[in-house]
Formats: structure tokens, C-alpha cells, sequence
């Protein structure tokens, strides 16, 4: 089950939301998922996951929240890899912002943008792994998978077939879960990591899958081009004005 209503974060009663369950929200497709241009920073999206999602899910990630008690079922705990294995971004950020009314979730997209539903849901995302789990992953990534798959995963390391997959394409990387991935892994390469337990095999994918997201324990603020925005006042009652300043 995905998402389920944070009911007390919408200020809705319980019977309004029962009335809205009536109505039932529409199926997962793809075609009304909205590709994000950049990797979503999940720390921006911490807030609102606070906010929206934690009086359900809890804060984190557990499937604890003051309110889950009056859902009719378990909402998703973010925190178990199990819930989050076979679920793939793109099916997150469409229950996210389409709802879920049978299961009393509203529909955020009237409340958020698709930046910022990307953002809560890769923070929710980041709930069910950890920083240590990941630099593990990273290890065994750079040992073994670096050479074709590239060191930022992009598909250009120097043993890379042609048409290799780009872990770094966003519209890629959103359509597939982990299940995705691991099936696609044995398929491909079986020998791979054959030695490695089931758990380093599993930091190797989530590492991989921060090529498509920034996780909260990340630099959100990336190298690259921006924009500062302000108002420069100059000088202080008393002071001299300050010069050289070209807008």
C-alpha cells in the first residue's frame, strides 16, 4: 500500500475525507508523472514530510504517526526496505500528488508543486537507508560496477558497451524500483557480486540510486551555475555610502 491520508495535516475531519474516499483517485499512470529536470534534494523535502506526511507515516518513517490509528489500514512505513523494494519513484510522486482516497489520502497536488512533491518524496524515500549503508555501497560500486557503469553512473566508464543504462537519467531512473534494478543486475551479470551477501548487494543499489537523487545527509547546495537574489541597502545612519556596485 502507498501513501495514506495525513488527515490533521489538511485540517480535514475524518468524515469529510470518508465522503472524498467515495470518489476514488485515479490508477497509477506514468504519462501524468512530471520528470523532474534536476535530482531531487530530499533535505529540502524534509519540512514537508514533517509537516504532511508525519502525522501518518511518522516522523520517521515508521508507520506510527498520531493519526494512523484512524486510517483503515497500516499506512507505509518508509523506514522498512521491504516497503520501498518494489515501488518505483515515479509510482511515489503519482500517489503523492493524485491521492489515494480509498485509502484516505488526499491529493497534494493542490497543495504542492511537482518540485516540491519531488522533493517530499525523496526525502520519504531516504527513510528505509542510511548514510553508512550507502558509503558501503559505494565501495563495492567503485570497485566492480565503476569501470562500465562510470563513477557518476552515467554509462562511460572506460569498459562500457555501447548503449550502456544511465543511472543519472532521470527519466530513467524514476520508472524503476530497486526490484527493478536487482532484476535487471542478475539478469545482465550474474557473476557480479555473486560473493556478496544480500545486504551489500542492496547498498550497492541504493548507492546507485543516489546518482538520481541528493540524499539528506548530501550537500544540498551543488556545484554549478545560480542565482542570488536580495536587496543591497548601502550605508548606515551616519555611515558613508558605499561604492562600486553594479547591479
Amino acid at each position: 500500500m502507498l501513501f495514506s491520508l495525513c488527515c490533521l495535516a489538511l485540517g480535514l475531519g475524518l468524515a469529510g475525507s470518508v465522503a472524498h474516499a467515495q470518489q476514488p483517485s485515479p490508477t497509477y499512470d506514468p504519462t501524468q508523472v512530471t520528470v523532474p529536470t534536476n535530482a531531487p534534494i530530499a533535505l529540502f523535502g524534509q519540512a514537508s514530510y514533517q509537516q504532511n506526511c508525519a502525522p501518518c507515516h511518522g516522523a520517521e518513517g515508521m508507520g506510527n504517526g498520531p493519526t494512523a490509528a484512524e486510517l483503515p489500514g497500516p499506512p507505509t512505513a518508509f523506514a522498512d526496505p521491504d516497503a520501498i523494494w518494489a515501488l518505483s519513484p515515479s509510482e511515489l510522486f503519482h500517489t503523492t500528488k493524485f491521492g489515494r482516497l480509498e485509502n484516505l489520502m488526499p491529493p497534494w497536488g493542490n497543495q504542492l508543486s511537482d518540485d516540491e512533491i519531488w522533493q517530499t518524496v525523496a526525502y520519504a524515500w531516504s527513510l528505509h537507508t542510511t548514510r553508512s549503508e550507502t558509503e558501503s555501497g559505494a565501495e563495492l560500486y567503485a570497485a566492480t560496477c565503476a569501470v562500465c557503469h562510470g563513477d557518476s553512473g552515467a554509462g562511460d566508464g572506460p569498459e562500457a558497451p555501447p548503449d550502456l543504462v544511465d543511472f543519472t537519467d532521470l527519466d530513467y531512473a524514476i520508472n524503476n524500483s530497486q526490484a527493478d534494478w536487482s532484476e535487471g543486475w542478475q539478469s545482465a551479470h550474474p557473476e557480479l557480486g555473486a560473493e556478496w551477501s544480500a545486504g551489500q548487494q542492496q547498498s550497492v543499489l541504493e548507492y546507485i540510486r543516489t546518482f538520481s537523487y541528493v540524499p539528506p545527509w548530501e550537500n544540498a547546495y551543488q556545484p554549478g551555475s545560480g542565482v542570488i537574489s536580495g536587496t543591497v541597502v548601502q550605508g548606515t545612519a551616519g555611515g558613508a555610502a558605499v561604492t562600486g556596485l553594479t547591479a
